[in-house]
C-alpha cells in the first residue's frame, strides 16, 4: 500500500511539472507571435524640411543661421535644410517645402498651385501683424502668405527738383520727368507688374511692391 502510494505521488509530481512546463511553452509561442503579429514600432524618422530664405539682403549668412537656430529651439525634431533659390523666377521646385519670395510672384504662384491657402487661426499671433501688409498676402480674400520682410524703393532728389516732393505716384513721377524718362526702365516695370505704370490698382500695388513673404 505505501509503495502504490508513493508511485502515485511520483506520478503526480511528474504530471504537474508536465503540466508547468506545457504552459510555459504555451506562454513563450504566444510571446514569439505577438513579436511577427505585433511588431515593436519603429523609431520616428527625421523630418527634414528644404527652406529656401530671401536672398537679396546684405548679410544673407548671419540671417539663415539665426533663423536655423530659433528653429531649432522651439522644433529639434525637425530639421531644416537650405536651398539656393532666386524668388523672383516664375516656378517653384517641387521639393521646397517652405520659402520666401517677393510679393510680386504672389498671383503667379496661388495659381500654380506652388502655395497653400491658410487661416487667420494657422498665422501666430495673427493680431500682431499689420493689416495693410496681410491685404498685400491675400488673393480675394483668401490668405496664402505670411508677411516676413519689408522692401522699398527710395527717390533721391536735388533740392533744385521742387517739384518731386509733390509725386504721389508712379504715373506723377513720369510726367515730371517728362522728356528726361527712361523708357526701358518704365517698360521692364510693366513687365514684372503688368499694369505697374497705369497704377490701375494702386492699393494692391503699394502692397506688393513692398513685402517680401512666405
Amino acid at each position: 500500500m505505501s509503495e502504490e502510494h508513493n508511485e502515485r505521488t511520483v506520478e503526480t509530481s511528474v504530471n504537474n511539472k508536465k503540466v508547468v512546463l506545457y504552459i510555459c511553452m504555451a506562454v513563450m509561442l504566444e510571446l514569439l507571435l505577438c513579436l511577427f503579429v505585433f511588431p515593436p514600432p519603429k523609431a520616428a524618422e527625421p523630418v527634414t524640411l528644404n527652406v529656401a530664405l530671401y536672398g537679396y539682403i546684405p548679410d544673407y549668412g548671419s540671417f539663415e543661421d539665426t533663423v536655423r537656430e530659433s528653429w531649432e529651439e522651439m522644433h529639434p525634431e525637425v530639421k531644416l535644410h537650405f536651398v539656393q533659390w532666386d524668388c523672383y523666377e516664375s516656378v517653384v521646385p517641387d521639393d521646397l517645402d517652405v520659402f520666401v519670395f517677393g510679393a510680386v510672384n504672389l498671383d503667379v504662384f496661388a495659381d500654380a498651385g506652388s502655395l497653400l491657402p491658410l487661416s487667420e487661426e494657422d498665422i501666430e499671433d495673427y493680431d500682431d501683424l499689420i493689416p495693410s501688409f496681410m491685404n498685400g498676402c491675400r488673393i480675394d480674400g483668401t490668405i496664402y502668405a505670411v508677411p516676413q520682410l519689408l522692401c522699398t524703393d527710395f527717390l533721391f532728389t536735388r533740392k533744385s527738383d521742387t517739384g518731386m516732393s509733390e509725386i504721389k505716384s508712379i504715373d506723377g513721377l513720369y510726367h515730371a520727368l517728362g522728356d528726361s524718362a527712361s523708357i526701358a526702365l518704365a517698360n521692364r516695370m510693366d513687365t514684372i507688374v503688368p499694369g505697374l505704370a497705369s497704377c490701375a490698382d494702386e492699393k494692391r500695388i503699394n502692397a506688393s511692391s513692398g513685402i517680401s513673404i512666405s
